[in-house]
């Protein structure tokens, strides 16, 4: 599992800068929230926080500094920063070789036995982009908590597998997105089927009878199917992604479509 393990701990050692550098600065930074004190009909703002035990507050005056509101802007948005950065390295701390990784490693191997089809399964979205970094070059960019999402050719003409029931054998359970489609998921993992939403109006999810499997449809996803490269991943088990120029199209069209962008 080369090409995780050298993924996991790229991304270490980026959110361990990353924490260490937001730390420095909120320890620069000033903390509490603005208190408002009314007397006859004069108000009067305080800078309210705790010290030990105890609740402190300091006299600003008449008006608040913008400099200080500025600072406490600030101090907000780092400590939300702070806390994606633990999480993320909370998810990061485990080894490739553990039971996070094994049981995703099981599902690229019962799902391409055979070479590589057209007719396959393709890994994509953040996972892909990690390959491309391992194998193409591409320049780095942290992994947060990001979970694996095969996409799948239709009309699929794989190996016929019950992919629910594997994945149930495995240690995942089953799980239903908004839409009615499957996933599934474990402690530290969660895996999504994904097909091509075609036709104007919404589908719904999709059946795939040879994966005994009900797959989540989505717009545009058919770019990813075309000419998509195999690569190694480990010792004897390759994956099929999109092709990179097929991914960066894909990422630029669901971005504009995007409500919260």
């Amino acid at each position: 599992m080369d090409i995780l393990r050298n993924v996991m701990v790229e991304n270490t050692s980026y959110y361990q800068k990353m924490r260490r550098e937001v730390i420095s600065r909120l320890a620069c930074l000033p903390r509490g929230t603005i208190k408002t004190r009314t007397i006859s009909g004069n108000r009067y703002f305080y800078l309210q926080y705790r010290r030990g035990g105890k609740v402190i507050q300091k006299y600003l005056g008449t008006n608040i500094p913008e400099q200080l509101i500025k600072h406490l802007k600030e101090r907000k948005l780092l400590e939300k920063e702070l806390k994606k950065i633990e999480d993320a390295l909370a998810w990061l701390n485990v080894s490739p070789d553990s039971d996070i990784f094994k049981p995703l490693m099981e599902v690229i191997k019962a799902l391409n036995p055979d070479g590589f089809r057209e007719e396959s399964v393709e890994l994509v979205g953040s996972w892909a982009f990690r390959l491309y970094q391992q194998h193409y070059g591409v320049s780095f960019f942290p992994l947060r908590t990001d979970d694996p999402d095969f996409a799948i050719f239709l009309p699929y003409k794989g190996k016929e597998i019950n992919i629910s029931e594997f994945l149930k054998e495995i240690g995942f359970r089953e799980g239903f997105n908004p839409d009615g489609s499957i996933y599934f998921y474990q402690p530290g993992l969660r895996i999504d089927f994904l097909v091509p939403e075609k036709g104007k109006e919404k589908k719904k999810p999709v059946k795939i009878q040879r994966l005994s499997l009900v797959a989540q449809p989505l717009r545009f996803l058919e770019l990813l199917f075309y000419e998509p490269a195999a690569v190694k991943i480990s010792k004897g088990v390759k994956i099929k992604i999109p092709s990179m120029s097929a991914f960066l199209i894909h990422k630029l069209i669901v971005f504009q479509r995007r409500q919260n962008k």
